[in-house]
């Protein structure tokens, strides 16, 4: 992306996260993104605690 000539797609939220600059597109990376979202009828589990196996 030329951020002189292109824009950041709007109406989708993390656009800003997966967009990258054209002068980074040798780098092959992996973007992960977790949201949280409330549950009404489960409690939000806390992500800072080691997961229960």
């Amino acid at each position: 992306m030329d951020y002189r000539t292109d824009a950041v797609p709007h109406g989708f939220t993390f656009g800003p996260y997966l967009c990258k600059r054209s002068s980074f597109a040798h780098e092959q990376e992996v973007r992960t993104i977790v949201q949280q979202l409330a549950s009404l009828k489960e409690p939000v589990p806390d992500l800072d605690q080691d997961p229960v196996y």
